[in-house]
């Protein structure tokens, strides 16, 4: 007896054909979410180990940070189990392990929505006091992890983490200006919540965190009591009152918030992590506060879109997507938005123009997360030959894995653009949703053709790819208007014709 394509200890049958037809919702997503997180776990014992192997001279930082890590997450598994999935962490775990395992400062990784490749080192520049043969990746900066997870619990710890350019970077909390040369830093963080960074003798600044519930949703409070370390510091002295409100000395992430429908949708708006993107098109600096309101904005707008007509979306959404990290956009008066394999959960994106485009990006972004956590588990394609292939959404020709990518993206633009179109109250607004769901419908099956007989599917792959073509096969015998139709169809000629005279 063999088992099902697809079907695996950690995705059971049922949830691989529910994600193959585009779908899956909540149930199949906690799959993908438990998968993503024990990878995490992974890479960051393989973080420790290797730093050992490697003879960093932090390594021994590593191992007292990840002994109290697992400590904490025995008295507090709530407070770990959010450091431990937050993207940035994932990505600081992958490029550390990797740079210590080959001794070099190349990072591996791309972003899956947009195709930028990933370039070496994090934003904002790499972290200092890893050494040029790790690139600057620092194995001590799993303190740091530990000690945003003490301060999410209230629990104590002591430990060491990296000041890098100036600063010390609490993932999922924000960042503290340490003043002096780059190196270890000594946090103490006490019951209550109280972050002690520098000598004990001369607190350089304490940042209180409590978590709240406030209707079934996590809140964190955040306050920053900075002290004098002598005059020539020039240290601000006082209280600062909540995540939002900004010092010389601490600067928070930002939690945006929308609700609709009975639903609420909570993320954070990472800018400061120098993991939260790579380095290549991460914007560089906070967002300001004006952009910073306008996305909020915008997300409002796009959850109510979301929950008025794409409940399956929504659910996935909120259950993927935990983080917004601001990238550059391309050129003047474009967008971008990006995926990647190294960053599940956050959602990287320029600034939308609209609630309705910051909608079907989710529709776009999520379905590469998803394809990115399902092959981790499952190889649904064999080694690249050096074939590429034509994408109607892509100038450049496209290997089969980003083939695979681009068509399960599509899928669901074309589902979000199918639902909407009955939605759309202006007549010009409804043609237009007309003319996407027309163009991509077609776009993303001809796609699964390319792949279906390009012989580089394994079995599962096969499974998957059908899965798909069996969804946009009937969304194929849906009527449209004639005139969206010829529309669609010209758009995607005279793509193809582009595309011809500068690969052929």
């Amino acid at each position: 007896m063999t088992a099902e394509p697809g079907h695996s200890r950690a995705l059971p049958a049922e949830a691989f054909a529910a994600l193959a037809r585009g779908g899956g919702g909540a149930a199949a997503v906690r799959h993908l979410r438990a998968s993503e997180r024990g990878r995490h776990m992974l890479l960051i014992l393989g973080v420790v180990e290797a730093a050992r192997r490697a003879g960093h001279p932090h390594a021994g930082a590593a191992e007292r940070a990840y002994a109290a890590l697992a400590a904490l997450e025995r008295a507090a598994p709530a407070a770990v189990d959010t450091l431990i999935r937050y993207p940035a962490v994932g990505a600081w775990a992958r490029s550390t392990a990797g740079a210590l395992l080959r001794g070099t400062s190349r990072t591996p990784g791309a972003a899956a929505g947009s195709g930028e490749p990933a370039g070496d080192g994090p934003a904002n520049g790499g972290p200092a006091g890893g050494g040029a043969a790790w690139g600057g990746h620092d194995p001590a900066r799993l303190g740091a992890v530990a000690a945003a997870a003490a301060l999410r619990a209230g629990l104590p710890y002591e430990g060491e983490a990296p000041v890098a350019a100036g600063h010390v970077t609490l993932p999922s909390l924000g960042r503290l200006a340490v003043p002096g040369e780059d190196g270890l830093v000594r946090l103490t963080v006490r019951p209550g919540g109280h972050l002690t960074a520098g000598p004990a003798e001369a607190p350089m600044a304490e940042v209180t965190v409590a978590e709240r519930t406030v209707t079934g949703e996590t809140v964190d409070e955040l306050t920053v009591d900075e002290r004098t370390v002598g005059a020539a510091a020039g240290w601000w002295r006082g209280t600062v009152p909540g995540a939002d409100v900004e010092s010389p000395a601490w600067r928070g992430l930002h939690r945006l918030t929308a609700e609709a429908g009975g639903r609420r949708l909570a993320v954070l708006l990472d800018d400061l992590d120098p993991y939260r993107w790579p380095a290549g098109s991460a914007r560089r600096g906070p967002l300001p506060a004006p952009e910073r309101e306008t996305l909020a904005a915008r997300l409002r707008d796009a959850w109510r879109v979301l929950q008025s007509g794409h409940r399956t979306l929504a659910e996935e959404s909120a259950a993927i997507v935990t983080v917004l990290t601001p990238i550059d956009a391309p050129e003047r008066d474009r967008t971008r938005s990006a995926s990647s394999g190294d960053h599940f959960g956050a959602l990287a994106l320029s600034a939308p123009p609209d609630g309705l485009w910051l909608a079907g990006t989710f529709a776009h972004e999520v379905q590469h997360a998803k394809l990115g956590a399902l092959l981790a588990l499952v190889p649904l394609l064999r080694p690249d030959d050096g074939r590429r292939f034509y994408a109607p959404w892509r100038d450049d020709p496209r290997p089969a894995h980003g083939l695979l990518h681009g068509a399960y993206a599509f899928l669901g633009v074309s589902g979000f653009w199918r639902r909407q179109r009955s939605l759309l109250e202006d007549e010009e607004d409804r043609f237009r949703a007309e003319v996407e769901f027309a163009r991509w419908r077609e776009a993303a099956y001809d796609a699964t053709g390319t792949l279906a007989a390009g012989g580089l599917l394994t079995e599962a792959g096969e499974a998957f790819v059908a899965g798909m073509r069996g969804t946009l096969e009937g969304w194929l015998k849906e009527p449209a208007r004639e005139r969206a139709d010829a529309a669609a169809r010209h758009e995607s000629d005279r793509h193809r014709a582009r595309w011809n005279a500068a690969h052929t």
